[in-house]
């Protein structure tokens, strides 16, 4: 990342100069960490597993098309072959998530122990389909919740604002020229503050990113900050 962001000119336009980095550290990070795949929630399904399933339904397509008792027979013999590995693979898998679930809880690791329970049992989020009015009675018109919603929201961000809070922003409105720029290192302070383990904004940067980008990286997060 130093050398991409060393090889990069500077600007005096914000909109260029964060692009330019953004763009640097992309490049920097899909070289060295790359785009990392999502582990299947099936890990145990192998490649055996789908040989066994291939026969299976190999077996149970001739059993149709033929309809005779010693195709159904084979097809009960591979059906019963087939699921005795498939859920040995399972049992296992399972037993192996169930001591990672038990060791991460032993640890007090608490972000890998709720990982390892998604992984078992995805959460399924249900989104309310109604709602209730201004009189408490109950809507269930997609039209009529929309309109319900709308206002609910109008009324809650239309706030009045107080003369003395009025003033209060006013003043600091005037006197955002008085304000010195942040120095170096309180822009590193800020940098090794950032949280970790949170997801990317609209960028695709995350916060481990640049707390790791190095010297160079800071001193440009600096000098953009300045610049605004």
């Amino acid at each position: 990342m130093h050398n991409k962001l060393k090889n990069t000119p500077d600007t005096n336009y914000i909109n260029e100069e964060w692009e330019r980095i953004q763009e640097a550290i992309t490049d920097a990070a899909n070289e060295v960490i790359q785009i990392q795949s999502r582990t299947p929630r099936n890990e145990w399904w192998d490649e055996e597993c789908r040989e066994h399933t291939k026969k299976k339904n190999e077996a149970r397509s001739k059993w149709l098309q033929q309809n005779t008792r010693a195709s159904q027979e084979a097809y009960k013999k591979m059906r019963i072959e087939a699921n005795v590995p498939i859920r040995r693979k399972k049992k296992a898998w399972m037993n192996n998530k169930i001591s990672q679930i038990e060791y991460n809880h032993k640890r007090k690791d608490s972000r890998k122990f709720f990982q390892e329970i998604k992984t078992l049992k995805p959460q399924q989020s249900i989104l309310p389909t109604t709602c209730k009015d201004t009189s408490g009675n109950t809507i269930s018109q997609i039209d009529e919740v929309l309109a319900r919603w709308k206002e609910y929201f109008q009324n809650l961000l239309s706030v009045s604002i107080i003369p003395e809070r009025q003033q209060q922003i006013n003043e600091r409105t005037y006197n955002n020229d008085k304000i010195a720029p942040p120095t170096y290192n309180e822009i590193c302070t800020i940098i090794n503050k950032l949280k970790t383990n949170k997801a990317a904004g609209t960028d695709n940067i995350t916060g481990e990113v640049i707390k790791h980008g190095g010297r160079t990286l800071k001193h440009k997060i600096h000098k953009l900050i300045c610049n605004i």
